[in-house]
């Protein structure tokens, strides 16, 4: 590095008197620099090759001690270095949350796949290092520094200051450098040869919910359901169950009321009770009173077992109802005449009962009852997702709950489907309605375990309350609710006594020109899906025929059938009175009215 070029040296050492030159070659290169030897060789002097800095100090110690002339060379090694920085990029997750009954609404969460940064420094130095400081920044500025004194460590750890991760993702690339001082005061800068990348993915969604809104209406149920003269028993036993209610005397006879029961099973409960009011009533009246058996197992071929059933029935009418013995004559047969299958235990269990028939129609008459039912215009909510999740979803899961419940749930694996239909707890309207508005809520868990969750504005639920509009004398609607007298298992037929329900229909149909009505075909759940669909549909289709050639006039806008078979269940299939109320018709009319 010396302004002078090597022919001026050597031209000034030609007229040098008494001039020797010794050289050390402290050059990076493996061998002795050419110049330097033909320098010291030519003028009586040596050269030796310096190979690390306390070599290069010995040799010159050793040539100084031995000149008569000499200078004190006072050198300063540079210090030199690297620096390294792992990992080499950082993903910033962002979750866009969505709650509508928040203030801010939106809410985002964030996290980092590592919360900080591995600083690897590699410092050449001769004297030592004295002091280091290491930083972070990016665009938005520093991010973060730290110190120390003396050697830093093969790698120092810097934790990233993660509270505001949105100023972190926006300010791009990480760059990390330090600055490092020896002991001789000199100090370098250190940059890492690459910057950390920063990855931004964003997890959001939305969600839709129909309908917006729910009613629930009070309304005026005028219910005509089917009398069901059979009582069913235990395997073996001739004892009346508990699930029938028996009165505790005549007092309690005397103010016994029909009408002030509700849907068919509570009625059937009263089957014994309202036989017996019916039959003081009329005296004139008689009934048979057939004990029956499933004619299977302990019960085969057991007629008095059968017989000991009827005459139980007939001793409580009796007691209670002090119906005469002449007016009830009691037969005993072993399967009913016309059975259920006894090839499965609810057959079985069907046939196990006593029935009652009567010479007056009115003994077994449809039981009416005029009470309010609440009713609700839509029993499901239709949820429509759009999620963005960048690394796929795991699983997801919503519910809907209003302030005393949960009123539906619904769970599933992988993306949920564009359009899902959650079912809603309506067995107490009543209370649905008096716990306020429904908040529906949906969580997706992408496969970084990252939680998603969105939930709309809460679905607004009106009550229409017909009692306080029927005090008003406002319109209000009514339903006249009607059950046909059940069906026989695995029949569409319709016998007479249904006949007589159906001309009654049919004129309250004229009566009212824009009632609304509905025939729906049912059936209990034994034997195929498919079988009892079709069943269901030929027992709503033979009420239909009827109603419509009565009827004159196409009544297609105002008059519907369908047949469900076992879906859409009236009663829980679990018992044969529910099951025998199952195998039925419903014909149900709706009109408003200020009546």
């Amino acid at each position: 590095n010396s302004s002078y070029s090597k022919d001026d040296v050597l031209k000034a050492s030609d007229v040098a008197k008494g001039f020797s030159a010794y050289a050390i070659d402290y050059m990076p290169e493996a061998g002795v620099n050419p110049f330097l030897r033909q320098f010291a060789e030519g003028n009586q002097g040596e050269i030796w090759k310096a190979e690390s800095e306390s070599n290069f100090v010995q040799i010159f110690q050793s040539v100084a001690s031995k000149m008569q002339y000499y200078y004190i060379l006072s050198y300063l090694f540079p210090t030199t270095g690297s620096l390294s920085v792992a990992p080499s990029s950082l993903t910033i997750d962002e979750v866009e949350n969505f709650d509508a009954s928040q203030p801010a609404g939106a809410l985002l969460v964030s996290r980092i796949d590592s919360t900080s940064l591995a600083l690897k420094p590699v410092v050449d130095t001769v004297y030592g290092i004295a002091r280091w400081k290491a930083t972070l920044a990016n665009n938005n500025g520093t991010l973060v520094e730290q110190a120390g004194e003396g050697e830093p460590g093969a790698e120092i750890i810097i934790p990233l200051k993660t509270e505001d991760l949105g100023r972190l993702a926006t300010g791009g690339d990480i760059r990390a450098t330090m600055e490092v001082q020896d002991r001789k005061e000199q100090t370098i800068t250190l940059s890492s040869a690459q910057s950390v990348k920063i990855d931004r993915t964003r997890t959001s969604g939305s969600l839709t919910i129909d309908p917006a809104s729910l009613t629930i209406e009070e309304i005026k149920t005028i219910d005509s359901s089917p009398m069901l003269g059979y009582i069913y028993f235990a395997e073996g036993s001739s004892e009346i169950p508990a699930y029938y209610v028996r009165l505790a005397g005549a007092n309690e006879a005397a103010v016994f009321d029909e009408q002030r029961f509700r849907h068919a099973l509570e009625k059937h409960r009263q089957v014994l009770n309202i036989i017996g009011k019916r039959l003081a009533s009329r005296p004139e009246a008689t009934i048979t009173i057939v004990g029956c058996n499933s004619d299977t197992g302990v019960e085969k071929n057991k007629k008095k077992l059968s017989a000991a059933r009827a005459t139980e029935v007939r001793d409580y009418l009796q007691t209670v109802w002090n119906i005469a013995p002449e007016r009830m004559r009691i037969e005993a047969r072993n399967l009913p005449a016309k059975p259920s299958t006894r090839h499965i235990k609810e057959g079985q269990a069907e046939n196990r009962r006593v029935e009652i028939q009567s010479n007056d129609m009115d003994i077994l008459a449809p039981i009416r009852s005029t009470y309010f039912a609440t009713k609700i215009d839509a029993s499901a909510l239709t949820l429509r997702p759009a999620v963005n999740a960048p690394y796929g979803v795991g699983r997801w899961r919503a519910s809907a709950a209003n302030s005393k419940e949960t009123l539906g749930e619904l769970v599933g694996e992988g993306a949920p489907p564009s359009e899902v239909s959650m079912s809603l707890k309506t067995d107490n309207l009543n209370e649905m309605a008096a716990a306020g508005d429904i908040k529906v809520r949906m969580t997706v868990e992408d496969r970084k375990k990252q939680e998603l969750v969105m939930s709309p504005g809460p679905i607004k639920v009106n009550f229409i309350k017909t009692s306080q509009r029927l005090a008003e004398k406002q319109d209000f609607r009514v339903q006249e609710k009607y059950a046909l007298i059940l069906f026989d298992f695995d029949s569409d037929a319709i016998s007479g006594g249904n006949q007589e329900i159906v001309n009654g229909i049919i004129s309250r149909i004229k009566e009212l020109p824009d009632a609304r009505t509905e025939i729906v075909g049912h059936t209990d759940n034994i034997g195929k899906e498919s079988y009892n669909i079709k069943l269901s549909e030929r027992r709503a289709m033979a009420v239909y025929k009827l109603l419509t050639a009565a009827y004159g006039e196409d009544p297609s806008d105002r008059l519907r059938y369908r047949g469900v078979g076992p879906n859409e269940a009236l009663y829980d299939n679990a018992t044969p009175e529910a099951r025998a109320f199952n195998r039925t018709v419903t014909i149900t009319l709706e009109y408003v009215t200020n009546k």
